[in-house]
């Protein structure tokens, strides 16, 4: 009995030992004998760019979702106009030049595809919102060839302080000193001088475009109110007219006003992507640089 019992017993099993793995990352470069892996310079590429390049990606990958739910393909003609626009920020530069402009910028060939990319695809998901009326046509000639005016600027916290610069611009004081001591305006260390600007120009609060016409070389305007702060305005030189008739430049001022239009659409439909989607950032020293709990 004893043996046909032992004859049924499973011989005992071998417990091999576990072989341990260490994961590092990959070598970066060899210094004589020793490495530098990705971990090792990792947070600081991170403090370095961090923050731009990952809200980078996190929008890339926000509009490519958009992409697929609406069935929309992104085509590489579309990347090749996307630099097209791009090349026209600054008609003085060529191709190479450009891009060398970019690069020290810390925007090189992944980081420029990344973008181009985007910004494409944003295009792609307002084009059914985009119109351009004969108004906004006239407006966009007007911001660009309207009448200039070369405009120095004082911006002030508080009508008190704006009172007190006025009555000392007044009495004769320098226009250009007292802003580089007292403006808050980053024109400051230029002595108020924000170049020209026309009265079509959105990008200056509606009361000091309105008070354009109304100065006089030498003297200054009264304090203007521009919502938060106050704003005291002097013409730096005669005004230049344009003498570009609309109609020799209707098509291209279109086109601009297509741009400024298509941009702010972009930028507003990017916002909504972000707004609707919830992120979490696992990786600690992204957490970290990004101030994220």
């Amino acid at each position: 009995m004893l043996s046909f019992g032992c004859g049924n017993q499973r011989p005992p099993q071998i417990q091999k030992p576990k072989i341990q793995l260490e994961h590092s990352s990959p070598i970066v470069a060899l210094v004589g004998e020793k490495t530098i892996r990705q971990e090792d310079i990792w947070p600081a590429l991170i403090e370095l760019a961090g923050e731009e390049v990952v809200q980078d990606a996190i929008n890339s990958m926000l509009i490519a979702v958009e992409l697929e739910e609406r069935s929309i393909q992104l085509r590489q003609h579309c990347i090749e106009q996307e630099w097209a626009y791009l090349l026209e920020t600054d008609p003085t530069l060529n191709q190479e030049r450009f891009k060398n402009q970019l690069k020290k910028k810390g925007v090189g060939k992944k980081r420029l595809h990344d973008l181009l990319q985007r910004t494409s695809s944003l295009r792609l998901l307002i084009e059914d919102a985009v119109s351009v009326t004969e108004d906004q046509t006239r407006r966009m000639y007007e911001i660009v060839h309207g009448t200039k005016y070369p405009i120095h600027i004082i911006v002030l916290s508080t009508l008190d302080e704006a009172n007190i610069i006025h009555q000392k611009l007044q009495r004769g004081g320098s226009f250009t000193e007292l802003a580089r001591a007292n403006s808050i305006d980053p024109s400051a260390k230029l002595g108020g001088d924000i170049g020209s600007i026309t009265m079509a120009d959105p990008i200056w609060p509606e009361p000091i475009r309105k008070a354009l016409p109304k100065l006089k070389l030498g003297t200054c305007s009264m304090p203007i109110f521009i919502g938060d702060r106050w704003a005291i305005l002097s013409l730096s030189s005669i005004p230049t007219v344009s003498n570009v008739p609309f109609e020799t430049v209707e098509a291209k001022m279109k086109h601009v006003a297509k741009l400024a239009q298509e941009r702010f659409l972009m930028e507003r439909a990017l916002t909504t992507l972000q707004n609707k989607t919830t992120i979490q950032y696992f990786d600690t020293d992204i957490r970290r640089v990004l101030g994220s709990n």
